[in-house]
């Protein structure tokens, strides 16, 4: 913490500890402004408090405008659009109209804890972020309770594995006939009549039930529903999700390449040889 604002502890909470470092640094350069309110609620400029004395080269006013009676917030700057953080501009200007929280349009998911939370068309309304305002009904919530239940049972060794997947299969074959008569008071339903989910999937799109083989899988809508060993499935997932995390390719340094070799740590990296100033002896410098 290093100025104990309301918008710092927010950022605790919802940031990584590496995003929270960078928040921090820019909330430190709100010091050198001060806001000066142009329309209330509407626009405000930041200017810095040492402005005369800056290079003239260096801007040192800025317009920060208040969007949407406060959900977002606009700066001359450009720092949201390019890095996904607020400016100290912003940022000081929520210190002034005392707003305790980032607004959630300046939050960048990529940035947060549950950036890893990314979940599938069909089960988008089950993510953290998305989960807050859904219309989940009781028997929605009580069957979605009672298979984490069965998840958490077959988990427990591989016949109960097994098993579960035997009774998955003969319950989707089972179940297939009942899905094509629908009350509209599902959850799927609800949302796509409150225009919640931007792209809804069909109920023919999501497999009703696995195949016989345990090996196989199917892709859903650029995901997959794997069945199978431990090695199919890290294969299938390392393919799938993890293509766009790899490193980059490693560039190639200019000129030829060095004969020598990186040494590690504990091979003790050579130190230059001191002398004393005053008689060129090793072992002590002029000051010892």
């Amino acid at each position: 913490m290093r100025a104990n604002l309301p918008t710092e502890r927010h950022a605790g909470k919802i940031y990584t500890r590496a995003m929270f470092e960078q928040f921090g640094h820019i909330l430190y350069e709100c010091g050198a402004y001060q806001v000066e309110e142009i329309e209330k609620g509407k626009e405000y400029v930041a200017i810095h408090t040492d402005a005369a004395r800056r290079e003239k080269w260096c801007r040192t006013s800025y317009k920060v405008t208040v969007v949407e009676a406060g959900e977002e917030f606009d700066c001359e700057c450009g720092q949201f659009a390019h890095m996904g953080l607020l400016c100290s501009h912003i940022l000081k200007v929520l210190d002034l109209i005392r707003v305790t929280e980032i607004p959630k349009k300046h939050i960048v998911k990529r940035w947060t804890r549950d950036a890893r939370d990314i979940l599938p068309a069909h089960l988008v309304q089950y993510q953290k972020d998305n989960a807050q305002g859904n219309p989940f009904s009781f028997r929605h919530f009580n069957m979605y309770m009672q298979a984490m239940e069965l998840v958490r049972m077959g988990d427990s060794s591989v016949a109960a594995y097994e098993r579960l997947t035997t009774l998955f299969n003969q319950c989707a074959a089972e179940m297939k006939p009942l899905t094509e008569v629908r009350d509209g008071l599902g959850l799927e339903d609800r949302l796509a009549a409150n225009n919640t989910v931007p792209s809804r999937v069909e109920a023919g799109t999501v497999p009703s039930r696995f195949e016989a083989d345990p090996d196989a899988f199917e892709a859903v809508e650029g995901t997959q529903m794997i069945i199978g060993n431990d090695d199919s499935i890290s294969a299938n997932v390392s393919v799938t999700r993890l293509d766009n995390l790899l490193a980059p390719a490693k560039r190639k340094q200019v000129g030829r390449p060095t004969s020598s070799r990186e040494k590690a740590p504990y091979e003790g990296l050579s130190k230059r040889t001191r002398f004393c100033g005053i008689c060129r002896q090793q072992g002590h410098k002029r000051t010892t």
